[in-house]
């Protein structure tokens, strides 16, 4: 009875032994990839092509693939949103003095002021300048301009005054232009009474800003 039991414990352990040795086999056996390559007349294989990877080295294959078809559709989505990274942040409409200043300070509350005495005194005036903050991600830069549309109290019925300007955008923030109607087409204008602001790529539209009144 003792030899039987001693012969049936020796034969678990040779079973359990078999089977780690072909866990092990199988671990270490290489992973073949083959494919054929058509040519274009008759459809019929013109190559073969075989390749051995270790498991370990076909896990980390996959793994890269996963990483770079993730990396290609982050910039797919990048790219169909570029448009509307496009903003146009802030217009400010600047009268400039006789000396070309808009302020007398760097203080926002006495550039307020100046502006309100400006406003009340156009002989004092020489220009009107348009401050605008704005970004375009994904855009080229070559190729980008701002425009303002002007209504004024001699015009508001007919086309507006269109100031142009190209444009270069800053790498990472947004950017600030100027665009400014002086000399005798400032003094023929009239009063500002609405403006319309727009950003463009080539022919285009990115982004658009208006006055209340426009």
């Amino acid at each position: 009875m003792i030899t039987l039991s001693m012969q049936l414990a020796g034969l678990r352990c040779r079973a359990a032994g078999f089977r780690r040795l072909r866990r092990r086999r199988s671990a270490a056996r290489p992973m073949s990839i083959s494919w054929s390559v058509r040519s274009s007349l008759g459809g019929r294989p013109s190559g073969r092509f075989n390749f051995r990877l270790q498991s370990g080295a076909a896990s980390s294959l996959q793994a890269a693939l996963r990483i770079v078809l993730l990396l290609a559709l982050f910039h797919l989505c990048g790219v169909t949103g570029a448009a509307a990274d496009a903003k146009i942040i802030k217009v400010l409409p600047h009268y400039l003095d006789l000396e070309g200043r808009h302020a007398r300070s760097p203080s926002l509350y006495e550039r307020d002021a100046y502006q309100e005495s400006l406003r009340k005194s156009p002989e004092q005036r020489s220009a009107l300048r348009f401050d605008i903050q704005w970004k375009a991600k994904g855009t080229l830069a070559g190729n980008l301009r701002l425009r303002m549309e002007l209504r004024t109290s001699k015009n508001f019925l007919l086309k507006p005054l269109v100031l142009e300007q190209a444009v270069q955008k800053r790498r990472w923030f947004s950017s600030w232009s100027a665009l400014q109607v002086s000399g005798e087409e400032f003094k023929q204008m009239g009063e500002l009474l609405a403006w319309r602001a727009t950003l463009w790529d080539g022919e285009k539209m990115l982004a658009e800003q208006r006055s209340f009144l426009w």
